[in-house]
């Protein structure tokens, strides 16, 4: 295959020769384990919930500290005559009603859970679809010993599962103290074999490439003939983030050159996501401001939290210039791109001082007090290099962003990993901060050996919980957007965390340690938390825990991470995306200018 000048491998003769892929129909398909100990919500992304009539319902816990299995107190219930149902949804929130994407729908013929049962009960499993049309009905005898229990069908239609407890011939007492264990939930597809981890580099990436596809793929809304768009993450169908859009274009791109998809089904994709795109109002505060659209937005065009990012819309730019062109034979395509590359004002996000604005207000446009420029950070370079790019802002603006060197490289304020690749995720590593951000890796590197004691290189932005609650459950999660090395920008080092250190960091420094970077991959995969078509975790809780409990993993996928955990493969091996950026000539004209702004640097340039 052939892309810009640039020849890359045959991805039909590795996938031929890749004997564990995760796409191979052969593996089981992991959906409840309770790894992540997130009461309502499987390690698939799909939503659970306990059924009961009474206020004083069936209460859940978490039994063991590694293992763990999901235990419903069914004793609970006052009324004898009330059933307690568990309620499992394939993909998504149960509200949503989805079937399995589409991948999946006709492979997958079964459905294997674990159960056991203090004393025994009978629990009957349904299967429904969309519309809640019962599909399958098979009941169990549960006894006190943790069995595996199969239903097979035809899961084409399949939206949920229904485990229903039905009341126990027991005397009251111990019917009281009975409880119902529930573990290792999953998907059959054409034998039991359980999924292992690739260990080749060419396989290991290849894995976790397909990851990024799958997720872009199964988290696609058609929700009209014309229009589309791409969910942030797979437990919140939908909202979708802009950033998270651009990313959407540019994997989708990848995944017309690794043939996971047709040229012409992309095509009908990036046609649907720019028309629901162009089908918004970014003037006036109804979907955005002065031609910048909101951070996210609903299926329906709402704003989810109305607030404008200019970084998130830069990324949605790159996308756009990325996809503008690869189908540049697509009069489309090109003309929506070019119209809504031309939107955004950016006379309306710079302040006298030459510093872009972070974000406009939803209230009446006006930039927010929050500035890009004052410290050094990938996102800072993209946001400048897409305003130059419009040709609204003279070039001069770039002498106004603030470098400063601290450990011998420029660190962002918290050291966090994902600054130190998003620009170069789209203009590719041959650029002044090629060493700047290698040496930044570096510092992940040895602060992650330091606090964990071994390699795991991810210090950066991700969600996380942040303790447990009575039942083993993590109490709430948080956004650590502080989370870095300890070089870092701020003179505070209590405003830097390391807890959970993220694998798609590790990824975004394969460019430049790869060596380093494929060890901490490796490292993570030993963790044991491996899916074989979500990848890796996008976090890992290592730090921080009460004594006893094991690594938390989330598997909660964010487009963002994802996306720019694709794109660093493909910075590593083939450049396609970096490429296509850079034949953009607006952006081309640009980064010319911006590379003056380092001119003193020498010493940084690769």
């Amino acid at each position: 295959m052939k892309i810009t000048g640039v020849i890359i491998v045959s991805f039909v003769a590795i996938l031929s020769t890749y004997s564990s892929v995760a796409r191979s129909e052969s593996v089981e398909v992991p959906i409840l384990t309770s790894d992540q100990r997130t009461y309502g919500l499987s390690e698939f992304g799909s939503e659970y919930a306990i059924v009961s009539s009474k206020s004083t319902g069936a209460l859940v816990t978490l039994l063991g500290k590694k293992d763990l299995v999901l235990v419903v107190d069914i004793g609970r219930e006052k009324d004898s005559s009330v059933n307690t149902k568990f309620l499992l949804s394939m993909w998504g929130e149960l509200d949503h009603k989805a079937s399995l994407p589409e991948h999946l729908r006709t492979t997958v013929k079964s459905l294997k859970m674990e159960l056991k049962s203090l004393y025994p009960i009978t629990v009957t499993a349904r299967l429904f679809d969309k519309n809640d049309k019962e599909l399958v009905k098979e009941s169990f005898s549960v006894k006190e010993t943790l069995s595996q229990f199969i239903v097979k069908a035809d899961f084409k239609h399949v939206a949920y599962l229904e485990l229903e407890v039905e009341t126990p011939s027991l005397s009251g007492d111990l019917r009281k103290v009975n409880k119902l264990q529930i573990d290792n939930i999953s998907l059959g597809q054409e034998s039991d074999t359980k999924f292992t981890p690739p260990s080749k580099e060419q396989d290991v990436l290849l894995w976790l490439m397909q990851s990024a596809f799958f997720f872009f793929d199964a988290n696609y809304q058609s929700f009209n003939l014309s229009q589309s768009f791409v969910s942030e993450r797979q437990d919140r169908s939908d909202v979708a983030s802009v950033s998270g859009l651009g990313y959407a274009l540019a994997v989708y791109i990848l995944a017309i050159e690794y043939e996971y998809m047709s040229k012409d089904e992309v095509k009908k994709r990036t046609v649907a996501i720019l028309r629901w795109l162009n089908d918004q109002n970014w003037l006036n505060g109804d979907q955005g401001w002065h031609g910048f659209p909101y951070h996210w937005l609903t299926m329906n065009k709402k704003p989810h939290w109305p607030s404008v990012s200019t970084v998130d819309w830069a990324i949605l730019a790159a996308g756009l210039r990325v996809t503008r062109q690869y189908f540049k034979e697509n009069k489309e395509i090109v003309n929506l791109a070019t119209s809504l590359l031309k939107r955004p004002d950016w006379t309306k996000a710079i302040d006298p001082n030459g510093k872009i604005a972070m974000g406009l207000k939803a209230s009446d446009g006006n930039m927010d007090p929050y500035r890009w420029g004052l410290s050094f950070s990938e996102e800072t370079e993209l946001v400048y290099l897409e305003a130059v790019a419009t040709k609204q802002l003279a070039p001069e603006i770039f002498s106004s962003i603030v470098r400063n060197k601290k450990h011998g490289f420029y660190p962002s304020w918290f050291g966090s990993g994902f600054t130190y690749n998003w620009l170069q995720l789209w203009v590719g590593d041959k650029t002044p901060l090629f060493n700047n951000s290698r040496a930044a890796y570096l510092y992940d590197l040895a602060t992650s050996k330091e606090v964990f004691g071994k390699s795991y290189i991810g210090l950066t932005a991700g969600n996380t919980m942040t303790s447990l609650d009575p039942n083993g459950f993590a109490n709430k999660k948080q956004y650590f957007s502080n989370q870095g090395s300890v070089a870092h920008g701020t003179d505070n080092d209590k405003e830097v965390v390391h807890a959970a250190p993220a694998p798609y960091g590790s990824l975004l420094a394969l460019p430049f340690i790869p060596e380093e970077a494929l060890n901490s991959i490796k490292n993570y995969i030993d963790l044991g938390f491996n899916h074989p078509y979500l990848g890796l975790p996008d976090t890992i809780r290592l730090g921080g825990l009460p004594n006893g409990v094991e690594p938390v993993p989330s598997w909660v996928h964010f487009d963002l991470n994802i996306g720019s955990g694709a794109l660093a493969i493909d910075l590593y091996q083939n450049q396609i995306i970096s490429n296509l950026y850079m034949n953009d000539v607006e952006i081309k004209e640009s980064f010319k200018k911006w590379k003056l702004s380092f001119i003193q640097e020498s010493a940084l340039i690769k």
